[in-house]
């Protein structure tokens, strides 16, 4: 596993899983698929990224398009609050 600079994504674990209680959607998929698109969020949020999500969230969606199952309007919301968490993170 490559270190990350900021925060761990474990140290998250928990506050995403209640994110993801929290949504009107988290009953269309366990929260086992849900949690990639946490970490796919988390991992966007490197320090030389942009620090505004409407920079990134085209090329967000194209990689997750390629690279993930499910359809991107089913996890945006989690991917999103998962980048604006580890920003907000790295930021302090």
């Amino acid at each position: 596993m490559a270190q990350r600079r900021g925060p761990v994504y474990d140290d998250y674990e928990d506050i995403f899983h209640r994110h993801y209680e929290e949504q009107p959607k988290s009953a269309e998929y366990p929260f086992e698929r849900y949690e990639v698109a946490y970490s796919f969020g988390y991992d966007l949020a490197r320090p030389q990224q942009p620090d505004k999500w409407i920079e990134i969230e085209h090329e967000a969606r194209r990689q997750w398009e390629e690279e993930h199952q499910g359809p991107w309007e089913d996890f945006k919301e989690s991917i999103k609050y998962a980048w604006e968490t580890a920003k907000e993170a790295m930021s302090t």
